[in-house]
């Protein structure tokens, strides 16, 4: 009898952890759909470019994507980072 109880306490536990899982599984499945979908979309910002000219980021992102980098010149990880960007230019075509 004894058995029985421990073994019915394990196939419930079993079927409740692969419950959670698969709720886990679509949770988390549902977050990345909703981050891709929000990645797809830029918002227009207008912009300008060094000479005070005024453009928006849609002139630039019509269905290609787009890398927009924000620095600050003296900002030591920026320049490391615009470092590692430059190095690897090529790759971004």
């Amino acid at each position: 009898m004894v058995r029985k109880i421990v073994l019915l306490f394990l196939v419930v536990g079993m079927f409740g952890m692969i419950g959670l899982l698969a709720w886990k599984y679509q949770k988390k499945s549902e977050n990345i759909a909703q981050i891709k979908e929000q990645i797809q979309i830029a918002p227009n910002i207008r912009l300008k470019s060094f000479d005070e000219e005024t453009f928006s980021i849609s002139d630039f992102a019509s269905g290609s994507p787009l890398l927009i980098i924000y620095f600050n010149s003296t900002c030591e990880i920026c320049k490391i980072e615009l470092n590692a960007l430059n190095e690897r230019f090529t790759e971004f075509g």
